[in-house]
């Protein structure tokens, strides 16, 4: 198949999958966004522009904005799209970076408020002493 048909095809299953979350933004240079978001409601804003050439000949440009994002976070999070990318030279990656961005956020959540990721917290904390006799009292019964 051409690039065209393979983008036809692409955006077609992206468009019933996603539905009126993925939006055409400028069908003159081909751009097309889609907002993210956790289960905790935080959002990724998703915008794409397709090559011509897409996909068999170039990879899609992307760009994101997540304000609560970390810079480390956000370096991670393009790190993984471009290694998708990568991996997938010649394919469709749009709905694998939706994807991607989606587990990516998700396990960002999780990982806030998983108890084993609280262990790294600076251990010059101090708990006021009526909690940390309460978790005595409590966790000796």
């Amino acid at each position: 198949m051409d690039s065209a048909t393979l983008q036809a095809n692409e955006i077609e299953a992206l468009s019933s999958i996603f539905e009126d979350k993925w939006e055409l933004e400028n069908l003159r240079d081909r751009s097309y966004s889609i907002n993210i978001t956790n289960s905790s409601g935080k959002n990724v804003y998703f915008r794409v522009v397709l090559p011509e050439d897409y996909p068999v000949n170039s990879p899609p440009t992307y760009l994101f904005s997540a304000p609560w994002m970390t810079r480390n976070e956000k370096n991670n999070l393009s790190s993984m799209l471009n290694e998708t990318c990568i991996e997938n030279l010649g394919e469709s990656i749009l709905y694998q970076w939706i994807v991607k961005i989606q587990d990516f956020i998700q396990e960002l959540e999780d990982s806030k408020l998983d108890p084993e990721s609280t262990r790294n917290c600076d251990s010059n904390i101090s708990v006021p002493q009526e909690i940390y006799t309460y978790m005595q009292d409590n966790l000796q019964e």
